[in-house]
C-alpha cells in the first residue's frame, strides 16, 4: 500500500481542510440507522398546526410528553420500558440501542415479530397510513436529506417514542418543527391488530 495514501497531511493540507474531512465523516457515521431512496411525490406530508416560531425546551417537551401520552396499549407499554436507554448505533439491547433496533425488540417482546432491522427497510414492509388515521403502535419515519433513515414508535397524542442519537430513548413531541420539518410517511405493521 502506498504510504501516501495514508497521509492526510498530504489530502487535506490546511488545518481547516483536515476538520472538514472530520467532520464530514463523523456526520456520515451519525447519520441514522439507515437509508433508502424515495422520491418527493410518495412522501407523505405531516399536517401542520399553529404553533409558536420557537420551539420548546427540551425539558417542557419530555413534561408534555409524559403527561399527555398514556396509553394502555403493549406496543407503548414496552416501548416506554426502554425510556433512558442510551443510544448507540447499531445496538438492540437495553445498554445501547439505535432507533430500529428499539422498533425491532419491542414487536418481538410484545407480537414475537421480527422485524426488518433498517429504518428504510421496515418503511418498505409496513403498510402506509395516512397520518390522519394514525394508531399507537404505528411506525412513523424521517428522513435527513432525501433517505429514511429515523424510525419511531407513535404512541397517541402527537407523541412518538424513539431513540435519539443524542439523548438515547425518549418521548417526543412530533407536532415539534424540527419533526415536521423531517416527517416522510407513517406505516403499521400488517401483523399487528388494533
Amino acid at each position: 500500500m502506498n504510504s501516501s495514501a495514508l497521509n492526510i497531511s498530504s489530502r487535506f493540507p490546511s488545518p481547516l481542510a483536515r476538520a472538514a474531512g472530520v467532520l464530514l465523516l463523523a456526520a456520515w457515521l451519525l447519520c441514522g440507522c439507515s437509508t433508502t431512496k424515495q422520491s418527493h411525490s410518495q412522501r407523505l406530508r405531516w399536517p401542520r398546526t399553529s404553533q409558536s416560531s420557537t420551539p420548546p425546551s427540551p425539558a417542557s417537551t419530555a413534561d408534555k410528553a409524559a403527561s399527555t401520552a398514556t396509553s394502555s396499549h403493549p406496543i407503548i407499554n414496552e416501548a416506554r420500558k426502554w425510556l433512558g436507554t442510551p443510544y448507540r448505533y447499531g445496538g438492540d439491547s437495553r445498554s445501547g440501542v439505535d432507533c430500529s433496533g428499539m422498533v425491532c425488540q419491542v414487536y418481538l417482546t410484545v407480537k414475537g415479530l421480527k422485524l426488518p432491522r433498517s429504518s428504510a427497510q421496515m418503511q418498505q414492509y409496513a403498510t402506509p397510513v395516512d397520518t390522519a388515521n394514525m394508531r399507537p403502535g404505528d411506525l412513523l419515519f424521517f428522513t435527513y436529506g432525501s433517505q429514511v433513515n429515523h424510525v419511531g414508535i407513535y404512541a397517541g397524542n402527537n407523541i412518538m417514542i424513539h431513540a435519539s442519537s443524542s439523548k438515547g430513548v425518549i418521548e417526543s413531541n412530533i407536532s415539534e418543527p424540527y419533526y415536521q420539518r423531517t416527517f416522510h410517511s407513517a406505516g403499521r405493521v400488517a401483523n399487528y391488530p388494533d
